[in-house]
């Protein structure tokens, strides 16, 4: 069991992770840690059109160590996420207008009701003030719907 798809961190940079189909693996019937992770120095990552299955976000950019800089801070986008849990789908980004503001824009984060929340605010208020562009709450999806985002991305059809 991993606690992420991709761990960017000790300084990973530059990594363009596209077109994939992440599963989290269960853990005592909780869901994985994040599809993206980048700390410790991790920069100018980009994870986009992926589908993230079961994670409990969809990205931890770390912060704490000193966060990422303008031109050199992380992406994601036009993904789509299947969450746990209602609430926040990323954690620890640098939000709307900070230093390093992470980049995020146009993801399809799908959780029990759909009620998605960014920066601890909701998803509708964190766009009022232009962050986060084209992103959507949604509701989980049929499992057709899955499989065949899954075969779209992967190109099987």
């Amino acid at each position: 069991h991993s606690s992420m798809a991709i761990d960017n961190d000790d300084g990973s940079c530059f990594y363009d992770t596209h077109h994939n189909v992440f599963i989290s693996g269960l853990s005592d019937l909780t869901y994985g840690g994040y599809s993206l992770k980048s700390d410790f120095g991790g920069h100018s990552n980009f994870h986009h059109h992926n589908l993230d299955l079961f994670w409990s976000r969809g990205f931890h950019i770390g912060i704490a160590d000193g966060g990422q800089l303008n031109g050199f801070a992380d992406g994601y986008y036009e993904n789509y996420l299947y969450l746990v849990e209602d609430g926040d789908y990323g954690k620890g980004q640098a939000c709307k207008g900070s230093e390093g503001e992470t980049i995020v824009y146009g993801n399809t984060v799908w959780s029990p009701t759909g009620n998605i929340t960014e920066c601890e605010m909701s998803l509708a208020r964190y766009q009022k003030l232009g962050g986060d562009p084209g992103t959507k709450g949604e509701p989980y999806p049929s499992d057709d719907t899955i499989l065949a985002l899954a075969r779209e991305i992967l190109q099987l059809e």
